[in-house]
């Protein structure tokens, strides 16, 4: 619901208008000494916008809210009368702010006296920034500590991630022994029996499998637990015995 003026439409004028833009203010009017300038940068932005010369500053200033000036003139391009004026004639309630962005100084700094008159400048703007990289660098050391500590995690978790593997291996080396001697007595020695009896016959060898690898299983679950919680050199100790038990169970494809 706020009313801007923008005082020059060069580079500066064009950025600031953006932002203007960006965060709605409802009345923006541009006062700038070349009115195609002005009508460049608002279309586009896309957007409907005053355009006045600058002579029309004045009576601008009485309705506007917010106040930016980009152009560097010869002399102040709002004096302090001019805003004395603007002050008499405004509702005592309604605050402007002045934002100087030019060098030298467009507006006169002694408005920054005047009652509801709040008036900042290149230097306010730069210890504004200042003050606000301070507190940026200060979260930066928070989230490096941050990354730090959830590298180190992902790393341990990610090491600790050949457990899994390792376990399909070993579940899948005593299937492939399991149903190679199966089909092998199936052929040779057990001809005569039925299906169904062969079917029973799989099941068990089934649940012999299963409890045989419960133990190592659990122990390799566990031994993925522990690499996140476990320093580096622990984590390494777990993993070597984890290799251990996986050499353990391991056998060459051929082996009968």
């Amino acid at each position: 619901k706020r009313r801007a003026l923008l005082i020059g439409a060069g580079e500066m004028g064009e950025l600031i208008l953006k932002y203007l833009s960006k965060y709605n203010i409802c009345d923006i009017t541009i006062a700038n000494r070349s009115f195609h300038n002005a009508e460049k940068i608002a279309k586009e932005i896309n957007r409907g916008i005053n355009i006045i010369p600058l002579d029309d500053i004045p009576e601008t200033v009485l309705k506007a809210d917010i106040i930016i000036s980009s152009i560097s003139p010869t002399n102040y391009i709002i004096p302090y009368d001019m805003a004395k004026n603007a002050l008499k004639r405004k509702n005592v309630n309604s605050p402007t702010f002045f934002i100087d962005i030019a060098v030298p100084r467009s507006i006169d700094p002694k408005i920054a006296k005047l009652d509801k008159m709040f008036l900042y400048n290149i230097d306010d703007l730069k210890s504004i920034a200042d003050d606000n990289l301070k507190s940026r660098l200060k979260e930066v050391e928070l989230a490096k500590r941050l990354i730090e500590m959830d590298t180190d995690d992902f790393y341990k978790w990610y090491k600790g991630l050949s457990v899994v593997p390792a376990i399909i291996k070993i579940q899948d080396r005593f299937n492939e022994i399991r149903t190679h001697e199966l089909n092998k007595y199936r052929r040779r020695k057990l001809k005569h029996i039925t299906e169904e009896d062969f079917k029973i016959i799989e099941d068990l060898t089934n649940q012999i499998m299963t409890k045989t690898l419960h133990n190592p299983i659990t122990y390799l679950k566990s031994c993925l637990e522990q690499c996140n919680n476990k320093f580096d050199d622990e984590v390494d100790d777990i993993l070597e015995k984890k290799k251990i038990i996986e050499d353990l169970f391991a056998y060459e494809n051929g082996d009968e």
